[in-house]
């Protein structure tokens, strides 16, 4: 019996790839919506070519052909760029040039297959290829083990009644004022002086402890360094998804959870952060699209994956506005968080200013805005300071609401992951060693906390000691306060740590 299943793998594969070769950036998570999405497509356009061919071979060879050429739309468009054709008043971009000429080519293909003899062993070869090409990327598509926390809770639930709801906000590669006067001569005084008239302590030179998100918030939640777990658990290449499972499954949301707050996550399309395991609400709003009638939830994944396809241009625009709804409705969400009952946590992750560029200062939407995560928009500085700008009135309206809200004054956290990376431009071009600038850049942060009931704050330099303090001030605790160090890696070996902390100084 001559099995032909080359479709179904060519469906099944770029997903994988994708997968593998962006989740360390993105944190995506479940895949299986697009997975399943472009099964049935592959599916849909076999039994259209079924119905043309009134043949299996051909049928098989058309719809491998037609989804590798689906696929590659939005790598080719991308490779084109900025490429566009002034005719009068009208301009011709890269989608106007080539969407056609796809389908043309898809055409051509098609008739061509059908004029043509089809034999096995073309089928067979293809069912080879594909199935090696799926394997390859299965081999890399097993997560590794389940979080590793530091230690049981040891936060008692009697002490709830005296402690105040904490909000941990995060800006994602907002950066520090110095960095943003020196490198992009932008003034954010404005901003940080509102937030000291607020009561905030804002941390002049503020640094991360790593340089990405995924490490960086790993870090954070769970009151540790975790450079030595990745070296006893022998974590190997770009394998984020420990780290991302540190994450979702934290010590500090589970000592919080364990003395009686209520979990609270908004969620932010980034995989660890669109839905924390152990939150009683993962609040998300306008998530939805459809194609074809089937819904697909606004994850950094689906709205990254359907750009490389031949469909990009005709949701690009529906993504954008799904992308920019999902940061409105956290924005307008969390200032009304203190009517609810009960002592909160709550975690909001916005992946603002941190590309794709959907605000500008006025929070009207940037045209001709790729959405990329990663990428050459890395080192846009005039959009990212226009996105900064919009966030920051933004972020600052909604403390003022927190603050007026709640019947007790209430922890909030400011902060950025990391810092932005625009001296260094595409991070998967990033130089070797890494300028002492574009170290800087990317390691100065936003850090800012407003700790009401206590007269005198400490400086907390970096974020790993942060939520040490707040369970030792607040909850009677004794966790000893670790030496600030900042650890450097780039997107070639997450985990070759270079250790930057006498060169920030």
């Amino acid at each position: 019996m001559k099995v032909i299943y080359h479709p179904l793998l060519m469906a099944i594969y770029p997903v994988l790839f994708f997968y593998t070769a962006n989740r360390d950036e993105l944190g995506m998570g479940v895949i299986w919506e697009p997975m399943v999405l472009t099964v049935g497509l592959g599916l849909g356009v076999w039994l259209i070519a079924q119905l043309i061919y009134r043949n299996g071979q051909k049928s098989s060879l058309a719809t491998t052909f037609f989804l590798l050429w689906f696929f590659s739309y939005g790598h080719v468009a991308n490779l084109l760029g900025k490429i566009y054709i002034p005719l009068g008043r009208l301009t011709i971009g890269p989608d106007k040039i080539l969407f056609p000429i796809f389908l043309i080519i898809i055409f051509l293909a098609f008739r061509k297959i059908k004029k043509s003899e089809v034999a096995w062993p073309i089928n067979l070869r293809l069912n080879i290829i594909t199935a090696l090409l799926v394997v390859s990327q299965i081999v890399q598509f097993a997560p590794k083990s389940a979080a590793v926390r530091i230690t049981d809770s040891q936060i008692e639930a009697k002490q709830v009644g005296a402690t105040p709801d904490i909000y941990f906000i995060i800006l994602d590669s907002y950066a520090e004022e110095q960095v943003l006067k020196e490198m992009f001569g932008y003034d954010n005084s404005g901003f940080v002086k509102s937030l000291r008239d607020k009561g905030f302590v804002v941390v002049d030179g503020a640094k991360s402890n790593y340089a990405h998100t995924f490490l960086s918030l790993s870090a954070t939640m769970n009151m540790q360094y975790v450079n030595h777990l990745i070296k006893e658990m022998g974590i190997e290449g770009n394998d984020a998804s420990v780290m991302e499972a540190m994450i979702r499954d934290n010590q500090v949301v589970r000592d919080l959870k364990n003395s009686g707050y209520k979990i609270i996550n908004f969620a932010s399309g980034w995989g660890p952060t669109e839905r924390l395991e152990l939150a009683d609400v993962n609040y998300d709003e306008g998530k939805l699209f459809q194609i074809a009638g089937k819904k697909i939830s606004i994850s950094e994944f689906n709205l990254v994956f359907l750009q490389t396809t031949i469909v990009a241009p005709l949701v690009r625009d529906t993504l954008m506005d799904q992308a920019r709804s999902k940061v409105l409705f956290a924005l307008n969400k969390l200032g009304e968080i203190p009517y609810e009952k009960g002592k909160k946590f709550v975690m909001a992750h916005f992946n603002v200013p941190h590309p794709p560029y959907l605000f500008d200062e006025e929070g009207k939407p940037i045209p001709d805005q790729a959405l990329e995560m990663v990428g050459d928009s890395f080192n846009d500085q005039k959009n990212y300071l226009k996105q900064l700008t919009y966030i920051s009135k933004r972020i600052e309206d909604t403390i003022d609401k927190i603050i007026a809200r709640s019947e007790q004054p209430p922890i909030i956290i400011l902060q950025s992951d990391h810092g932005p990376a625009t001296s260094m431009g595409n991070p998967y071009a990033w130089p070797r060693p890494a300028p002492t600038v574009g170290i800087s850049e990317r390691m100065h942060i936003l850090n800012a906390y407003y700790f009401p009931s206590m007269p005198d704050p400490p400086i907390i330099k970096t974020p790993v000691n942060i939520f040490r303090v707040v369970f030792n001030s607040y909850f009677g605790q004794n966790y000893e306060l670790l030496e600030d160090k900042n650890y450097f890696t780039d997107y070639k070996r997450f985990y070759e740590f270079f250790d930057v902390t006498k060169k920030l100084k």
